[in-house]
């Protein structure tokens, strides 16, 4: 390619640099006389028609896009099958480049550089362009500290061709940085750039990626299910910046910065509140100061510093007097200073809970007391006010104590899930599943929605709330059951009366036994609802009273007589008696032919049988006898 003339106006110089998806050459445009770089697209991107489609109308687009920190994409042309972007040439290196040289950055620094992406990105946003590759390699970094986003667009266009997750460079660099929404293959949106800046600022705070793993399908599974930990974790950081980066990683878009600019607004409201001096800023600040046009111009410093060698000279001999007096009244403090550090005084640890964060560092330096933040929480408090100190308030300290300070993320919220249409225990568990609890459960009927199936919901779905809120939910109970008109069952046995009750679909009741002398045992002598009722409704529970027979067992007297005809050796004779209770055997006797069994028997209720049995040699034969 060097020598190469494309589009016969742009010269390839040298190679450039190389990406995923396309070499990167430094060129001169011939026309214009101005150094160019010229993006080459690789071969197996050349020969796929429907990325090429996709890439020249996403290219074009990105042309029309105009800003100070978006590199310009100049032209897009074809040559003998070479296929070319033509852009600004950028002298410098990537976000990532920097990122690896000085392991982590500032937080000023990372809010000065995420403020210029994140405007970058409203100006793409405000004119319908969703840039769905934000990574630290698309960003580029001038020598001067300007930052300049590429690759607009670029993106798009290699998702409908891949189409699935595979090994390549490209890919692999970019499924650390890709929101859940993408992960799970929706579209992208705006919020889908603001996840990914947020996973940008995660890596420069702390020098690592939120999410890891051995290959690009393990990481995209921790995009759309793992939690990340905390950067305050990894390293110490101000609060508000920690809580910018979580909410704009948030695993439900609506959760996130609507968009891009938003996100610009809140990034310069946590650069005013941090302090003006930042404690482990980058070298010493250099980086910061070089991203911040200074406000004195170079010529009046280099005056200023003139003039002060001019006034030394003047006032030497006064400045030699000073300094003795200064050393006079140190020794004076020192020795006090010494005094009072080896017996300090005692002070009581101030109230600053509820109060911001930098109003409660300021109260407690009031007292004379040092304070130590330790790793920000979820709580009720506003985003960040003081949750509580250790030790308490009101706590007698010697001063010059570390006062231990919990700063607030503010309450953890979530959105309500969509309930309805889910059965009972599905909806209950979502409940649960999304730290949410389980509220008043209404149960009616419903023509519609079939029984034990959620017809409504309070709150409603989509509505953010806080964690452990109660969520109401009403079950359907099937449609209105239909009346009818209650049969008689009196007098009926009850396993007849049961399964009148069963055929009818209403349910059984209390069943309950009671004597009776009129009623037979196990008949039916009273029901609830009674005989004739016209609004029963199906499933309504009905209510037996049954006989248990008489109150008081009546006893039996009889007597039975049986010749024995039978001839042989020896005859055996069996009596099986039967009455209200059982059958039980009442005789059992060896008889001779000739002989007469007689037998008195007694029996409980109304009736009873006899069966005899009397076996032989020569066979046997059966007697029975209803007794009254």
């Amino acid at each position: 390619m060097i020598g190469k003339v494309l589009g016969g106006r742009y010269e390839v110089l040298k190679n450039h640099g190389a990406g995923g998806m396309a070499v990167v050459y430094r060129a001169r445009d011939r026309l214009l006389g101005r150094t160019v770089a010229v993006k080459v697209l690789r071969e197996q991107f050349a020969l796929d028609e429907q990325f090429l489609q996709s890439f020249e109308r996403e290219a074009k687009a990105a042309a029309a896009l105009t800003h100070p920190n978006i590199v310009g994409v100049y032209d897009v042309g074809v040559d003998d099958g070479i296929h070319y972007i033509v852009m600004e040439m950028i002298e410098g290196t990537t976000l990532k480049e920097l990122i690896r040289e000085r392991g982590c950055l500032s937080a000023r620094t990372t809010l000065i550089i995420a403020r210029q992406i994140a405007t970058a990105l409203a100006e793409a946003h405000s004119n319908n362009i969703v840039h769905r590759d934000i990574k630290p390699q698309n960003i580029l970094m001038t020598p001067d500290g300007l930052v300049k986003v590429t690759d607009f667009g670029i993106a798009r266009a290699q998702a409908f061709s891949q189409g699935t997750l595979s090994n390549s460079d490209s890919v692999i660099g970019s499924v650390h940085y890709v929101s859940p929404e993408q992960a799970r293959g929706d579209d992208a949106t705006p919020r889908s750039d603001v996840y990914a800046l947020g996973v940008v600022m995660y890596e420069m705070l702390t020098g690592k990626v939120p999410f890891n793993g051995g290959s690009p399908v393990a990481v995209v599974l921790k995009h759309v299910e793992e939690t990340p930990r905390p950067p305050s974790q990894l390293r110490p950081m101000p609060p508000e910046v920690e809580a910018l980066v979580l909410r704009a990683m948030s695993k439900d878009p609506h959760d996130r910065f609507v968009n891009a600019r938003a996100m610009a607004r809140a990034i310069i409201e946590a650069e005013r509140e941090l302090p003006l001096t930042e404690e482990n800023d980058d070298e010493g600040g250099e980086l910061a100061t070089r991203m911040v046009p200074t406000l004195l111009p170079e010529g009046r410093r280099r005056r200023t510093a003139a003039h002060s060698w001019q006034r030394e000279a003047w006032f030497r001999p006064a400045l030699i007097g000073g300094i003795v007096l200064v050393l006079i009244l140190g020794g004076v403090l020192a020795t006090r200073s010494i005094l009072a550090w080896i017996n300090p005084p005692e002070v009581q640890v101030p109230d600053v809970t509820t109060m911001a964060r930098l109003d409660a560092i300021a109260a407690l330096a009031a007292q004379g007391l040092r304070y130590k933040e330790e790793a920000p929480q979820y709580s009720a408090s506003p985003v960040g006010t003081v949750v509580k100190t250790d030790p308490a308030a009101e706590t007698t300290v010697r001063t010059n104590r570390e006062i231990r300070i919990w700063v607030s993320l503010g309450p953890r919220t979530g959105y309500v899930p969509l309930l309805i249409s889910l059965s009972e225990r599905e909806a209950l568990l979502t409940i649960v599943n999304y730290g949410l609890t389980v509220g008043q459960i209404t149960r009616q009927y419903d023509r519609v929605v079939p029984e034990g199936y959620v017809i409504d919901q309070n709150p409603r779905a989509d509505i953010p709330v806080p964690e452990k809120t109660p969520v109401d939910v009403t079950i359907s109970k099937g449609p209105t059951p239909a009346t009818l008109t209650m049969p008689p069952l009196k007098g009926e046995h009850i396993t007849q009366a049961l399964d009148m009750i069963r055929s009818l679909k209403l349910a059984e009741g209390t069943v309950i036994e009671r004597g009776s002398e009129s009623y037979p045992i196990g008949s039916v002598m009273e029901q609830t609802p009674a005989a004739g009722t016209t609004t029963v409704q199906e499933g309504a529970r009905v209510d037996l009273v049954i006989s248990r027979g008489t109150v008081t067992p009546k006893q039996y007297t009889d007597r039975f007589d049986i010749p024995v005809t039978f001839q042989g050796p020896q005859q055996v004779k069996v009596v099986v008696f039967v009455d209200a209770k059982a059958a039980r055997c009442i005789y059992w006797k060896n008889h001779v032919p000739g002989e007469t069994v007689s037998y008195s028997v007694e029996w409980v209720g109304a009736s009873g049988r006899i069966e005899i049995y009397i076996t032989g040699a020569a066979g046997s034969e059966k007697y029975e006898r209803f007794l009254k």
